[in-house]
């Protein structure tokens, strides 16, 4: 396994070839392979770290668990991680992957029920749910997994919900189970939004987005990842990733007691899976 910390030059390891699996979230890059498939050094992105065996599968396991997220236990990356999984599914090419990936699926579920629940009154929903509170209209640019998450948290008020997608058919089969309670429109370049508060969910560029805000009594929350080296030029109220970042740190620290016992367990289950290659002469072969 290959991990890069996410910048505007970090390498998307799908572009290797089918040597890599890759994987990107807000913040960092993976690539997963078989052993096998990796001839030498040189065929390892320049400045990615690399992590092989029981080393590889505690750190894969910590990032899909959420440890390594600002917001510690998060499940955004989780959900990401899972869409991955239904990657390696469909390409006959990363077989030897998938088990692996599956026993980092089922181990991440069980670490995540036993001490990363309820490790605070903070989650990126119930940010979201209190910023907008006095904002009867609320309109999400993006109709994505995160969208998802974050609707069940607004759509039990009584607020005016659009969602704004390029592919409004898609999207309304993304977001079905919301479907009384939301509208769902394109997101073409003429759209205005003259009110209300905007969540930003999609990697789309700052000069695109701000054309769209036309009135002064508009909320902006920019969840882009790219939002740090592309931040939005406009002269409305913005809350960035970043400031939502810092404000959920504050009660990461109730929670560190927890976090200790899922990284004691993470690091039990690499060297359970350690045990089982001493029995599989393949096993640790089979990820790097």
């Amino acid at each position: 396994m290959v991990h890069h910390k996410k910048t505007k030059k970090q390498p998307v390891f799908n572009d290797l070839g089918s040597k890599w699996l890759g994987w990107e979230t807000c913040l960092r890059a993976i690539g997963f392979s078989h052993g096998a498939m990796i001839k030498n050094d040189s065929e390892i992105p320049e400045g990615a770290e690399l992590y092989q065996g029981p080393n590889a599968y505690s750190f894969a396991l910590e990032v899909i668990c959420g440890l390594h997220s600002p917001m510690v236990g998060e499940t955004e990356v989780y959900g990401q991680f899972k869409e991955l999984l239904d990657k390696a599914y469909t390409h006959s090419h990363y077989k030897p992957l998938v088990q692996w990936l599956e026993m980092l699926n089922s181990d991440a579920k069980q670490v995540r029920r036993l001490y990363l629940k309820n490790l605070g009154s903070f989650s990126y929903g119930s940010v979201l749910r209190r910023k907008c509170r006095d904002y009867n209209e609320l309109h999400f640019i993006g109709a994505g997994s995160f969208v998802k998450e974050l609707l069940p948290w607004v759509t039990k008020t009584e607020k005016n919900i659009t969602i704004y997608a390029r592919n409004p058919d898609r999207a309304k089969k993304q977001l079905a189970d919301f479907a009384d309670r939301i509208h769902i429109k394109a997101l073409s370049k003429d759209l205005k939004i003259t009110s209300g508060c905007v969540v930003i969910c999609a990697p789309i560029k700052a000069k695109t987005i701000t054309p769209i805000f036309d009135g002064e009594h508009i909320s902006v929350i920019d969840l882009r990842g790219e939002s740090r080296h592309d931040a939005l030029n406009s002269k409305l109220s913005i809350y960035s990733l970043d400031e939502m970042f810092n404000e959920i740190e504050l009660t990461q620290k109730t929670a560190k007691n927890k976090i200790q016992s899922a990284k004691k367990m993470i690091q039990q289950l690499a060297l359970e899976k350690n045990n089982m290659m001493l029995h599989r002469p393949y096993g640790w072969h089979d990820i790097a």
